[in-house]
């Protein structure tokens, strides 16, 4: 089931509820517009006046939300790039290697103490740490737009996504695990999944976050801020993370292949 945040700071493509995507109006928009832009056929027009019961074609006003079914938006196939891969990675089976290209259904396991960075065709960013098992459920892309359509499933371990750096919106970006299925827009969040439960983080933005069967109804998660999942599904109160760690200053320039990073704990982290 898909999800979706929004934030009334931006506008035009803004990700998927459930079966809809969804798009802020921006000034100057039509449904005729909406439909040559993202539908299978400029009549669509017709099929979003009435979904949305919208009076006026010609007339939308700035900020409102039009829903377009996702059915009835083209998509062509599309790839992941592997921008780096350090210690153990696998695709399929095969061995990770940088500038690789990765399809849909590709099944992906970094060892332990080893990590991988993938980027999609929007320049979306994630990256993968040690230990995790996932699949890339479906990428595509929108085919009149170019937004991507991707979900991705864990098993274990957990992502770190930057979201449609470039700024041009979000069709559809979801991460799911056991326990959670998280939806995005324009946003930098991480997910991961252990044995004791599922937990989401948002870093910027605000992420849409719904559990098992409740997964159709998102609890909105602002900056700062993170849930869980246990593992009888019960969806925990967004609570603040902990601030960041102060690194010390490395010396300059650095003329080594290796560094030793130093930083105070915070009180209260469990680990780094």
């Amino acid at each position: 089931m898909s999800l979706i945040l929004s934030g009334s700071a931006l506008a035009g493509p803004a990700g998927t509820q459930g079966k809809d995507f969804i798009y802020e109006v921006e000034r100057g928009d039509t449904l005729i517009g909406l439909a040559t832009r993202f539908m299978t056929s400029t009549d669509g027009w017709h099929l979003l006046q009435t979904l949305n019961r919208v009076e006026d074609p010609y007339r939308l006003v700035p900020g409102t939300r039009i829903r377009i079914p996702l059915s009835q938006i083209p998509v062509a196939p599309s790839t992941a790039r592997v921008v780096f891969v350090r210690g153990q990675a696998s695709v399929d089976g095969r061995p990770m290697q940088t500038g690789m290209a990765l399809a849909e259904s590709a099944r992906i396991e970094i060892g332990p103490n080893s990590a991988a960075t993938l980027e999609l065709s929007d320049g979306t960013r994630v990256s993968l740490p040690a230990a995790t098992k996932l699949q890339v459920r479906r990428l595509r892309a929108f085919a009149r737009s170019g937004l991507t359509d991707t979900m991705i499933g864990i098993d274990k371990g957990g992502a770190d996504s930057v979201v449609a750096p470039k700024g041009g919106g979000v069709g559809r970006y979801e991460i799911s695990t056991p326990l959670m299925v998280t939806g995005v827009r324009g946003t930098r969040y991480r997910v991961s999944a252990d044995d004791g439960g599922s937990r989401s983080e948002v870093i910027e933005g605000k992420v849409g976050v719904g559990a098992g069967a409740r997964a159709g109804s998102a609890t909105q998660v602002a900056a700062g801020y993170g849930v869980g999942v246990s593992t009888a599904g019960r969806l925990s109160k967004p609570t603040a993370l902990l601030p960041a760690p102060v690194v010390a200053a490395l010396p300059q320039p650095v003329s080594s292949r290796a560094v030793t990073v130093r930083w105070q704990a915070v009180p209260g982290a469990a680990g780094y």
